[in-house]
């Protein structure tokens, strides 16, 4: 059996871990060896691949080009080109996913020079990996643009096994407190403010029940978001993160769920996903995963604040909603068991004619 490392290996204390990483190992384990499932990293995610590089057959890296972050950037990308030149050396296989255009994770106090060195590493990674996996044909796009001759494939973001039969997921009946729901951890790129102050814009901030709930990371958005709604009763903002275990109740609440995302960083979204598994109708900017889920009918998305409008509009006061018979079908065929399934054929497939 094949052992794989899979990139970055989070420490289990960390807050807000990103579950995606904790999901693919564990479905990696029904086909390969993952060495690093048996012990907890104590140390930096990259360095933590020096336990690993010399006993395991391939690697398998996920954002990686934010490697350069922190005052010791520099020191870490010269580190990202030890471990592949070792890889190289080893004849260990390399794969990337690519999650995003451009990493949206501060880069620290070196911001500038640590972007540019996080940008040569992405597009290293592509033109050094042997397989190369995305979640959005945007991302298929892209490698194919820097790497024409990659094995590279794209598969929609994967969802949690469910267990809810198709009668109880789609005749759910709830009560519709809100028009509109945004959730999820609130960062710049997500464009949360830029939403507002177009509705304030138009003066059509007080006509809708709003909730925004999700954990404020910039302080420039921990000002001006309260600031901007302070005079409408109408609008409730949450500065705290979500629980899985609240997450059905308050996607229920809502008519519809919007991702108000701008195009210029985002690929695909587990918090996109995470709504889907709930049966919510989801409104979302045409880039990415969400122009992906467009073409396929299971959301809405739009172009721009106008036909945002309209879609809103339409689902508000129309009722106009995706069939939940749909978004079912699309959860059951995108499991973490088929897409782990893929990749193990992939990697069959490929094992001895891999691109150097």
């Amino acid at each position: 059996m094949k052992k794989i490392y899979v990139y970055p290996h989070f420490r289990r204390n960390l807050p807000d871990r990103n579950p995606y990483i904790d999901n693919l190992c564990n479905n990696l384990n029904n086909y390969f060896d993952v060495p690093q499932s048996k012990r907890e990293s104590k140390i930096s995610n990259l360095y933590d691949i020096s336990k690993y590089i010399f006993k395991v057959d391939i690697i398998f890296f996920n954002w990686v080009e934010v490697v350069p972050s922190g005052v010791w950037g520099f020191l870490k990308f010269l580190l990202y080109y030890l471990y592949v030149l070792i890889a190289k050396l080893r004849r260990i296989k390399i794969i990337y996913l690519v999650h995003d255009k451009q990493t949206h994770q501060k880069l620290g106090i070196n911001s500038k020079f640590n972007t540019y060195l996080s940008k040569l590493i992405a597009k290293d990674i592509i033109r050094r990996s042997n397989l190369l996996f995305t979640h959005s044909t945007e991302g298929l796009d892209i490698i194919k643009s820097q790497k024409p001759d990659a094995n590279a494939f794209f598969y929609h973001h994967p969802f949690n096994d469910t267990q809810i039969s198709m009668d109880d997921f789609c005749n759910r009946a709830v009560y519709k407190k809100y028009d509109i729901l945004i959730w999820g951890a609130i960062r710049p790129y997500k464009g949360v403010y830029e939403f507002l102050s177009y509705l304030r814009d138009k003066n059509l901030l007080s006509l809708y029940n709003i909730k925004i709930v999700g954990k404020i990371y910039s302080n420039e958005d921990r000002i001006r978001l309260p600031q901007i709604i302070k005079d409408y009763l109408n609008i409730e903002l949450e500065d705290r993160s979500v629980s899985t275990n609240e997450l059905q109740k308050l996607t229920d609440s809502a008519k519809t769920v919007l991702f108000t995302y701008k195009d210029d960083t985002v690929l695909s979204s587990g918090v996109l996903m995470d709504t889907l598994m709930n049966g919510a109708t989801i409104v979302g900017s045409n880039c990415g995963a969400f122009k992906d889920l467009g073409r396929e009918g299971i959301i809405f998305s739009y172009k721009d604040y106008s036909q945002m409008m309209e879609i809103l509009d339409d689902i508000i006061t129309n009722n106009k909603y995706i069939d939940k018979r749909l978004i079912y079908d699309f959860i059951q065929k995108n499991s973490w068991n088929n897409f782990v399934k893929e990749i193990y054929f992939k990697i069959n497939l490929f094992q001895w004619n891999w691109h150097i």
